[in-house]
């Protein structure tokens, strides 16, 4: 059990997210997940520049696309967007300023804060339900997060 493990079962409390990942900021190990075991890399097909009736297979690293969106103020630089979970999402709003990243999916969507030394990744479901009974949503999703993120930071962390 890795000592991060508590933050990603904070994320997770009440059921207000689905999922909770915690990476390591500089060099994206993973460092506690409910549902990665390891970071993924895998191929997709995506439209070619020249045709886009044609497709090419494209390699996705998720975290590298990760790490590098957010050195580039939520800017993604790979073709594939970010994907995490094999999920893609659209950004919503990215904010240097309070480390927060938001995130639309279709259903869903997910709420980042990269701290200084790690980024918190938790994601909401508009089909599951909370424990008192209410459908996930981004508002308790953000600040879980961010009270997480928040403490954090205030510890230098």
């Amino acid at each position: 059990m890795s000592g991060w493990d508590e933050y990603r079962d904070y994320m997770l409390a009440g059921g207000k997210t689905s999922e909770a990942t915690i990476w390591d900021l500089q060099t994206g190990q993973l460092l506690s997940s409910n549902v990665l075991s390891e970071n993924k890399k895998y191929t997709i097909k995506l439209p070619t520049d020249a045709d886009p009736e044609k497709e090419e297979d494209y390699e996705v690293d998720e975290i590298t696309n990760l790490l590098q969106a957010i050195g580039n103020s939520g800017i993604p630089k790979a073709r594939c967007g970010i994907r995490i979970n094999n999920v893609k999402y659209f950004s919503v709003n990215f904010d240097e300023e309070r480390r927060t990243w938001y995130l639309k999916r279709h259903g869903g969507g997910a709420c980042l804060v990269f701290t200084y030394k790690a980024i918190l990744f938790a994601s909401w479901d508009q089909e599951k339900k909370q424990e008192d009974g209410t459908p996930q949503n981004p508002g308790d999703c953000n600040k879980v997060v961010e009270t997480l993120g928040q403490q954090l930071i205030q510890a230098q962390y």
